[in-house]
């Protein structure tokens, strides 16, 4: 082997190694920017999470504010619509009504109530005021006791009340 056969050997090795030293230094390159792009990538959503996050929270902080204000709304209806319902000629109804005020009607009790309250409000012989008036204690029973033992799932009471809310909401956009 000659002089210059060795040079070029040499050469071609040396050619061959810096060829795979900048392969590897590419590769060591294009995995460190492949992780900074996956850092900041996993960065962005962080920040995106935490920011859904806090709309969620304030989000349920007002819903828990307007859940409150419904909540007395409803019972202020229900209120001042049982004592508009006082009248001399039912003292049984006004001890319910009465108790129902208080808060202490017992389930029996209640079921009994909303029946005077469904005969009130379907009394075509009855004042329209004390009509409309038994109607927005019903809903609001129904509003504020959905989820509870002192309104039943019957049939009839869902019509009854499906009814009532349709007519509520339809005296409440004629009147407004």
């Amino acid at each position: 082997m000659t002089w210059g056969e060795t040079f070029s050997l040499i050469s071609v090795t040396i050619a061959v190694a810096l060829f795979a030293f900048n392969m590897w230094d590419r590769k060591k390159t294009s995995v460190a920017v492949l992780r900074n792009e996956w850092k900041s990538a996993i960065q962005e959503l962080d920040e995106k999470v935490e920011k859904y996050v806090e709309r969620y929270t304030a989000a349920h902080e007002q819903l828990a504010v307007i859940q409150a204000q419904v909540s007395v709304f409803w019972k202020g209806v229900a209120y001042n619509g049982a004592l508009a319902l006082h009248s001399p000629h039912s003292p049984e109804f006004d001890a319910l009504i009465e108790r129902f005020v208080r808060g202490e009607l017992t389930e029996a009790e209640m079921l009994q109530f909303r029946a005077k309250l469904f005969a009130i409000a379907r009394d075509t012989y009855e004042e329209r005021f004390r009509r409309y008036v038994a109607q927005e204690v019903l809903l609001s029973i129904y509003v504020q006791s959905s989820h509870s033992v002192m309104w039943s799932l019957d049939p009839d009471d869902l019509r009854a009340v499906n009814e009532l809310i349709e007519h509520w909401v339809f005296m409440r956009g004629a009147s407004g």
